[in-house]
């Protein structure tokens, strides 16, 4: 039986095979699961095509550890835009490998005792994806959290200023 993989990895009962397209000749390297490698550098590749691959570093700077107070709206506002688009980029990534896995059960339909085994490691894919997404959950509130209260410092301290002058114009 030959099997033809394009532009991505494909799995066949924990062998991986490399290559553009591939039959007989192709390689096979024996591992568990690359979903989370396939997820990996689809996250990476679509962050550096769409310029948020230093905002999303910058995200767990700002929402992990306490900083130095010297953040910027705009640069938070970028920081929560490429979680957000982290999260989005995983939903999709889970759902495209699961799809990418149930065409595997669909061509090897006649092993029917291997149908089980390729079922669960086709849920693995969107399994950890959501486990990366709820890892992100509390970063991006953080983040949100810091904004909003960044956002409230600079309105009070532009009413206390608009204040001050009111008092010195009527001196």
């Amino acid at each position: 039986m030959s099997y033809v993989y394009c532009f991505c990895f494909g799995s066949n009962r924990r062998k991986l095979v490399f290559g553009g397209c591939t039959g007989y000749g192709g390689y096979n390297v024996d591992c568990g699961s690359c979903d989370g490698y396939c997820a990996a550098a689809v996250v990476f590749t679509i962050l550096l095509g769409a310029g948020f691959l230093k905002d999303f570093n910058n995200a767990f700077r700002l929402g992990l550890w306490k900083g130095r107070g010297g953040e910027s709206v705009n640069e938070l506002k970028r920081a929560i835009e490429a979680v957000c688009l982290v999260r989005k980029i995983l939903v999709a990534a889970g759902a495209f490998l699961l799809f990418f896995e149930l065409t595997q059960i669909l061509v090897t339909m006649d092993l029917s005792a291997s149908i089980g085994y390729m079922l669960s490691t086709g849920f693995r894919a969107p399994a950890c994806a959501s486990a990366v997404i709820l890892m992100l959950l509390p970063m991006e509130s953080t983040l949100k959290m810091k904004l909003w209260n960044l956002q409230e410092d600079r309105k009070l301290q532009v009413e206390s200023e608009n204040q001050e002058s009111t008092d010195a114009q009527k001196e």
